[in-house]
């Protein structure tokens, strides 16, 4: 930046390309988990004709708060451009989301993902 520090992202391993565009996950994860009663996301990406890939994202909400995909939809796009904004939200599961520690399984989301959305175009 500016003041010379570096600015890491995102994994690279994580990354992925939908339509041409580079897209870290955790740079949608951050802006999700800021939002009114989400209590913490992962996004990955499904398969996409058009675009190679799109966003996918599992949301856990807090307690009282109702996973609303259109309502969270609104609330990235004044943050994020549009092709960073995940075109589904799906419940976080309870189970499997971390491997006995902090880090997030990414490959289990991935293949869950895929699995729950095989059908949609």
């Amino acid at each position: 930046d500016e003041a010379g520090y570096l600015h890491v992202t995102g994994r690279k391993d994580n990354r992925f390309i939908a339509g041409g565009e580079n897209i870290q996950p955790e740079e949608i994860e951050t802006v999700l988990n800021r939002l009114p009663g989400v209590e913490a996301s992962v996004v990955t990406s499904i398969p996409d004709k058009a675009f190679g890939a799109t966003p996918v994202a599992f949301v856990r909400m807090k307690t009282g708060h109702a996973l609303e995909e259109a309502a969270l939809q609104r609330a990235l796009a004044a943050t994020l451009p549009k092709f960073k904004i995940p075109r589904h939200f799906l419940p976080s599961p309870d189970a499997g989301d971390q491997d006995g520690g902090i880090k997030i399984r990414r490959a289990w989301f991935l293949a869950l993902a895929r699995e729950q959305l095989a059908d949609v175009d």
